[in-house]
């Protein structure tokens, strides 16, 4: 009959204590549990404030994702090198920023980031409704869509819990 023996390796650490392997493995084994039990907790606090944040997301965005801002830029008209009707969406606009108000005491950076693009795709449509060649007409519809992209880029990025950074497609 064979026998196998395992042996365990017997470290000297000082004044006649000893530290097997199995010791330290055990040591290291208890560390790693501890630190993972704090990082399933936390992580499972940032998971939950995202779901909660994304119940507020659907009550205060919802409907101006899916149809305000939708049916709001498809009445922009065009006609004899005028641009008319440009006061719905800026309506709409206006109305996102209120909703998004309680993010000025929640997350200001957010706040700020999303009222300044909201604000700036306002003046664009004031300052550009009135004459304008058809040239011009085609360069300010790409701006309001690239403008409108990037208002829902920033809330979309806050609902899926990605942190607040600045834009810089202009």
């Amino acid at each position: 009959m064979n026998m196998i023996l395992l042996a365990s390796s017997v470290k000297e650490v000082g004044e006649g204590t000893t530290l097997t392997l199995e010791l330290l493995l055990s040591i290291i084994a208890i560390v790693i549990s501890i630190g993972s039990v704090f990082f399933e907790y936390f992580w499972n606090q940032k998971i939950n404030k995202t779901n909660l944040e994304s119940d507020f997301f659907k009550d205060l965005y919802g409907e101006f994702l899916m149809r305000k801002i939708p049916e709001a830029r498809n009445v922009i008209h065009y006609n004899n090198q005028i641009v008319s009707d440009t006061d719905d969406l800026i309506d709409v606009l206006n109305d996102i920023r209120h909703v998004s108000l309680f993010y000025k005491y929640k997350d200001k950076k957010y706040y700020k980031l999303l009222c300044s693009r909201l604000q700036n795709l306002e003046d664009k449509l004031v300052q550009k409704t009135g004459r304008m060649l058809d040239d011009d007409y085609a360069e300010f519809i790409q701006e309001i869509n690239s403008d409108i992209e990037e208002i829902y880029d920033i809330i979309m990025n806050k609902y899926i819990g990605k942190k607040v950074v600045k834009f810089s497609k202009k």
